[in-house]
């Protein structure tokens, strides 16, 4: 680094504090000018001008510095991202290859190219750059390779190629769980839950916190019809993460179906303490999604289920509450379709901006009155 170039990078990070980003951005150009390896300085440049949510500019730069500098890891990586960013997946995909052609193990490198394969949908040509790539000395046996290869298969609903790909990421390395979970999602979709499950906990036995995995084997279970096994499951999952969503939709779900299916069975002990269980994990469901219509019809449902003393009270405010939702969503869907409202405020005065504002008031407090609002106990 030469005496100049921390000059220009202090001017350049005191006008980027400043809020002076185009000034900043000549900066860091000249620091880079003199010094093209500086990962700062190209970090600030890139900061700046997504600051000023300029990726045009961002890429005619590189593009011009690429000419200089045919040989740099970064201006290649930037443009693939870049170019991701804007949509354009040809010049995003021949940036990443000209990333990969610099450095050709590069696992992040591939990595990257992988996601603009699967956004852009070239599954096909994916596959193809990917198995070229395996063949290289450098890369043969590569368990990573192999299961970029699956994902690419998978993708493209190639099912029994994918199956291949990622068992040969396996045999190459065991304890692969990425792998394992893939290979786990693909059985799961062929409906072979057996073959899923086994695969879910494989990775357990790597990572007994994950409760994404937990999910996956509540969800199996599930579709199992295995309700007792999916709700062990799925308790596990949002004991792990509080505001995993989706965990708690299905063991509700898996609550009502057990409850249902005792009340086929005329097991009056059972069904109360399911029902039970059910309405507490509803309830933690709303504390998350306070506005999920079909949250509140099942807690209603179980308050008629259960019968207790202020039940019945209690269902006829989820009822209420269901209907208020779905009357402020209306609301909320005919202020979005107006546009054109905008241009009227602006041509006929302050008469339309207030009664404008007035409305959409009207649906946030409303909206906040359902989020607040508790069941009486």
């Amino acid at each position: 680094m030469t005496v100049e170039t921390p000059d220009f990078l202090k001017k350049g990070i005191n006008k980027f504090k400043k809020g002076l980003i185009k000034d900043s951005i000549e900066c860091f150009k000249k620091v880079l000018e003199i010094n093209p390896l500086d990962k700062d300085t190209w970090n600030l440049l890139i900061k700046a001008y997504l600051t000023e949510n300029n990726l045009k500019e961002a890429i005619k730069y590189l593009e011009f510095l690429k000419i200089k500098n045919p040989a740099n890891l970064f201006i290649w990586n930037y443009l693939g991202n870049f170019y991701l960013e804007i949509k354009k997946m040809k010049k995003s995909i021949q940036s990443y290859k000209k990333l990969i052609d610099l450095d050709p193990s590069n696992v992040g490198f591939w990595r990257l190219l992988l996601k603009t394969y699967i956004r852009s949908k070239y599954y096909e040509d994916g596959i193809k750059y990917f198995l070229n790539l395996s063949h290289m000395k450098k890369n043969k046996g590569n368990f990573n390779i192999c299961f970029i290869i699956g994902k690419l298969y998978y993708k493209q609903k190639s099912f029994d190629d994918a199956i291949k790909s990622f068992k040969k990421a396996i045999t190459l390395k065991r304890k692969y769980t990425e792998a394992w979970k893939s290979l786990g999602k693909i059985y799961r979709d062929k409906k072979e839950l057996k073959k899923s499950l086994a695969c879910f906990n494989e990775v357990l036995k790597y990572d007994k916190e994950n409760s994404h995995i937990w999910f996956n084997i509540g969800f199996c279970e599930w579709l199992n019809g295995d309700w007792r096994s999916s709700i062990e499951a799925l308790s596990k999952s949002t004991s792990l993460e509080p505001n995993y969503i989706k965990a708690w939709e299905y063991l509700a779900l898996a609550y009502r179906n057990l409850t249902d299916a005792y009340i086929k069975q005329k097991s009056s002990g059972k069904i109360k303490e399911f029902v039970n269980k059910s309405i507490e994990v509803l309830n933690n469901q709303l504390q998350i999604q306070p506005l999920n219509i079909n949250t509140w019809y099942n807690l209603g449902y179980m308050y008629r289920v259960r019968k207790e003393k202020g039940d019945q009270e209690k269902a006829k405010e989820c009822s209420e509450r269901i209907k208020l939702i779905k009357k402020n969503k209306k609301k909320i869907k005919k202020i979005k379709k107006k546009p054109k409202n905008d241009v009227k405020i602006k041509e006929t005065g302050n008469n339309n901006e207030k009664n404008s504002k007035k409305n959409e008031n009207v649906t946030t407090h409303d909206l906040k009155k359902i989020q607040n609002k508790k069941i009486t106990k």
